[in-house]
């Protein structure tokens, strides 16, 4: 008989926490029957389709929603995001209960939803998990929730993503292609990021590519768009972008595991990020030099920019960074350690 999973996620879209069950979905093992339980839809209901049965509620079909969730007959009651632990935590469900941590509590809802609200967020969404098997996305994250919340329960699994697949790449001459993707918002701190390039690109054969959009794009579209800095706007396939790119950069103010890094690392591409826990996290799970990291000023910034610009050996980085994500970062050992969670509770 099939061990019986239900995976609960806020929707169907493309988003960070969704992707990442979306993965952990397609790369279990075959003798799991899974089923999803979605509080919305969206444009990957396809693809989590080919692997599990979906159900969609409205988020006010509440009773519905926990009937179906207590009566199912699953084994393992896995939720995603705090809206969907919620629904777990008021299912009263009588088998094992996980949720995935994927960022840092209050840090991240501060500052995405405001200080009151997100501080709110925080606590409600620590207290519905209290008692569930709880997966940190990365170790940062793992030790931040034993060492700040005294949460019991608690191991990391890091964030693991697909390998791209293979497409010709396009040499660019002497030029150096530097690439952001993400959310262009204050939390991610694209402005820095660009702010540094205009000052440092003077007389580089350099370029910035921007992919992504959000609430701070039309300002920075107005401000820093130039011959030298190029916005591409959302997409649902960056890799085709990116593909021909050379490194990757992130200033970001506070991270989970970021999947924009090592799906960059996946295709071969270094990185310079700002100095927070789960980017050092990153740069020291590989003992050969994959990228830099930065002291969150501008001008450590762009003394990264100078370093990278200038090694002389930028075949190696990018090796070093794929090499990383295929030994600590990729989909198949991402699932199989949720796997070995599984059979172990």
């Amino acid at each position: 008989m099939k061990n019986k999973i239900l995976f609960i996620v806020p929707s169907l879209k493309n988003a960070g926490p969704v992707n990442v069950c979306l993965t952990i979905i397609k790369n279990l093992p075959d003798f799991y029957d899974i089923e999803v339980l979605a509080l919305n839809d969206g444009e990957r209901k396809g693809e989590f389709a080919t692997r599990a049965k979906v159900t969609i509620f409205k988020r006010t079909a509440i009773l519905q929603a926990l009937k179906f969730i207590r009566k199912g007959g699953f084994s393992v009651v896995h939720s995603h995001c705090t809206v969907s632990d919620i629904f777990n935590y008021f299912s009263f469900a009588s088998v094992p209960q996980v949720t995935t941590i994927h960022n840092y509590f209050e840090v991240d809802f501060v500052q995405t939803k405001g200080f009151v609200k997100g501080m709110l967020e925080g606590l409600v969404g620590r207290f519905m998990i209290r008692h569930f098997y709880k997966v940190a996305c990365s170790n940062a994250v793992m030790k931040h929730c034993v060492s700040h919340h005294a949460m019991k329960k608690v191991t990391a699994i890091p964030n693991g993503v697909e390998q791209p697949r293979s497409l010709q790449h396009q040499h660019h001459g002497n030029v150096v292609h530097y690439f952001y993707l993400g959310v262009l918002n204050k939390r991610k701190n694209v402005q820095q990021i660009l702010e540094a390039f205009e000052i440092w690109c003077q007389g580089k054969r350099a370029e910035l590519h921007i992919i992504g959009s959000g609430t701070d794009e039309e300002h920075l579209r107005s401000r820093f768009n130039n011959e030298k800095v190029i916005f591409h706007g959302s997409t649902d396939q960056p890799y085709s972008l990116y593909k021909d790119f050379d490194c990757f950069i992130s200033a970001s103010h506070a991270e989970g595991l970021p999947l924009a890094l090592i799906e960059s690392m996946a295709s071969g591409k270094t990185f310079i990020c700002s100095d927070i826990e789960p980017h050092r996290e990153v740069l020291n799970s590989w003992e050969e030099k994959s990228g830099f990291l930065f002291n969150k000023t501008t001008s450590g910034l762009i003394d990264c920019l100078d370093e990278h610009y200038f090694f002389n050996d930028k075949a190696s980085l990018s090796l070093n960074a794929k090499n990383n994500y295929s030994k600590n970062y990729s989909a198949k050992k991402m699932a199989l350690s949720y796997s070995e969670l599984y059979q172990e509770i």
